[in-house]
């Protein structure tokens, strides 16, 4: 019965993951543009991630 909810809880933690991961990687495959700074990306990265939540 343990084993059972245990695989149940990851199935649905790992499913959560991929739909607030899954936002960040669509952006990945559009075109780069020219470099803003990595904290600018690093911070709209974040941003987009919290809004995906």
């Amino acid at each position: 019965m343990l084993n059972a909810s245990l695989v149940r809880a990851t199935l649905w933690i790992g499913i959560y993951l991929l739909l607030v991961a899954m936002p960040l990687l669509v952006l990945l495959t559009g075109q780069v543009p020219a470099g803003a700074g990595f904290w600018w990306d690093f911070s709209m990265a974040l941003g987009f991630a919290a809004l995906a939540m």
